[in-house]
């Protein structure tokens, strides 16, 4: 890197006047008065409800596949595998340790500079770890052992990190069928407000293998029919059960904004076909849209109801890789970008 003194410095990014003004004036006091709400996060709460100290740097930023703690950052793993000397198989491998993924993933790291996985990273290490050395194969050996080093420290606990960065209020990600005990739980925690936001998406893509069977399960955890009306009321169900634990919020990963009117009879039709009839439908078939909007519709009525945000995630085909998929399962980095949509 050819001006490593100005990268992550003080004036970052900022390479006006104005834009320093405005940061320093602004965006630090309010960080520093009112601190961080973040309305979409995919924290793992068992975690940070538990606060056991993190394993080694490797757990800590990139993987951890603990079930009980399990998270990703599939955005490093995604993007490090495009490079020789590291891959997906191997970032999972339980037979490889995780000092040996470490080193290879600083051996390609350099190759991500320029794009935000590289700066996340470094920014991480100088403001949480307090290491401003930049990841590669050379530095590699010194960070894994800086870094293990601070996180035996208490203030490198989950909850004294988020401390640490000023954060107030957090939104997790959670399946309607969540029971939330980690969220009563973390009401003890000081300082720090945790709240549920309703992610339906495996209940409306019946585009899914599981589909069905996510269905099944929701219906009867709500004693409901397995029928369109007795989906509506079980997913209802689960919305006031998260409202009434403190959601603010719905979210969706959609691949586009569906917006069409359909008729209840309509998407009966649909549903009965693919949950009876086992009717395949594809991602980009007429009666997936058609069944999402309407289901869209249903869960606008709930949050208007519960004065409760629609949170929309559009324009990701989720799960293309075949590989990943068939491995590792969803939500492993083998997502791509659709099309432009135009949503106006």
């Amino acid at each position: 890197m050819k001006d490593k003194d100005n990268f992550l410095g003080k004036n970052w990014l900022l390479d006006t006047a104005e834009g320093i003004k405005l940061y320093r004036d602004v965006a630090v006091p309010l960080r520093r008065e009112v601190g961080i709400i973040d309305t979409h996060t995919h924290h793992n709460l068992r975690q940070i409800v538990e606060n056991n100290p993190f394993s080694n740097i490797w757990r800590a930023e990139v993987l951890e596949t603990r079930e009980e703690y399990k998270n990703c950052d599939h955005y490093i793993i995604q993007l490090a595998a495009k490079f020789p000397g590291f891959s997906q198989a191997l970032a999972r491998d339980p037979k490889i340790s995780d000092y040996d993924k470490w080193v290879a993933l600083c051996k390609v790291f350099p190759n991500l500079e320029g794009n935000h996985v590289h700066q996340w990273m470094h920014l991480d290490l100088k403001r949480i770890f307090g290491i401003e050395e930049l990841l590669s194969v050379e530095s590699a050996d010194r960070i894994w052992e800086k870094a293990n080093d601070r996180l035996k420290q208490k203030d490198m606990l989950p909850q004294a990190i988020l401390r640490k960065v000023r954060a107030k209020v957090i939104f997790t990600t959670d399946d309607p069928a969540d029971d939330l005990i980690y969220h009563k739980l973390a009401n003890s925690i000081e300082s720090i407000t945790f709240l549920p936001t309703f992610r339906p998406d495996a209940y409306c893509n019946i585009f899914e293998d599981n589909w069905k069977l996510n269905v099944k399960r929701i219906c009867e955890l709500t004693e409901q029919d397995t029928t369109l009306k007795g989906l509506i009321k079980a997913l209802r169900i689960r919305h006031a059960y998260f409202a009434e634990r403190g959601a603010k919020a719905s979210d969706h990963g959609l691949l586009e904004p569906y917006g069409l009117k359909i008729e209840q009879k309509r998407a009966e039709k649909i549903f009965q076909n693919a949950y009876d009839k086992g009717e395949k439908y594809s991602l980009r078939s007429n009666e997936t849209k058609e069944f999402i909007s309407y289901m869209m519709h249903k869960f606008c009525e709930m949050n208007h109801e519960k004065g409760m945000v629609t949170q929309i995630h559009y324009g990701t085909i989720r799960n293309v890789n075949e590989y990943l998929f068939k491995n590792w399962g969803t939500d492993v980095g083998g997502d791509a970008s659709a099309e432009s949509v135009n949503i106006v």
